[in-house]
């Protein structure tokens, strides 16, 4: 794997830590779309909005994407599942469910991606800037560290540590065509 520098990626700050490390790793009770519903629901209680069936669907659909994904796929996914909905009600719902940390949304070079927030737990999200690339690295002490960390005036509904970079085939390809440009 290759090793990544701070040059090339955008880190999170973290103002304050709470509190002395973890002794163990917090084991999750529940299952993550049970998790995704409840941070939905307790969004939507909060405005004028409710809970519809289309957007079970599309919520049951999002927890099954295990990799980022684009907005075509996911509504081939919920017309899958039976459902009709139109491809602006996905648009309009997966804005919702990123106002509510259901979901992550990664404006790349290639395109709007989404990613569901619950595969972000424990771990860092690496996201190449390039092709979308995106890898999962476990780092329980990082994440122990983000749960503990106080932002002054913010309120912290799912926290996700992401990571933008190059993967290596993306920084190979960069730099031959900066290397030709040269000579």
């Amino acid at each position: 794997m290759e090793q990544v520098t701070p040059s090339k990626v955008r880190i999170f700050v973290m103002i304050s830590i709470k509190g002395g490390p973890m002794t163990k790793m917090p084991q999750e009770e529940k299952d993550s779309y049970s998790l995704a519903m409840e941070a939905l629901k307790a969004y939507l209680g909060t405005g004028d909005h409710i809970l519809t069936f289309e957007r079970k669907r599309i919520l049951s659909a999002v927890m099954e994407q295990t990799h980022p994904f684009i907005v075509p796929t996911l509504h081939q996914a919920v017309q899958q599942l039976g459902t009709r909905v139109s491809i602006t009600t996905i648009y309009n719902t997966l804005n919702l469910f990123c106002k509510a940390g259901v979901t992550v949304k990664l404006a790349l070079p290639q395109g709007t991606m989404y990613l569901a927030s619950a595969y972000c737990h424990n771990r860092l999200v690496v996201v190449c800037n390039e092709c979308g690339k995106v890898i999962y690295l476990h780092r329980y002490k990082l994440y122990e560290q983000l749960l503990r960390t106080i932002v002054p005036r913010f309120h912290k509904v799912r926290p996700v540590m992401l990571s933008f970079g190059y993967c290596q085939d993306c920084k190979r390809k960069l730099f031959s065509k900066k290397q030709t440009k040269k000579n």
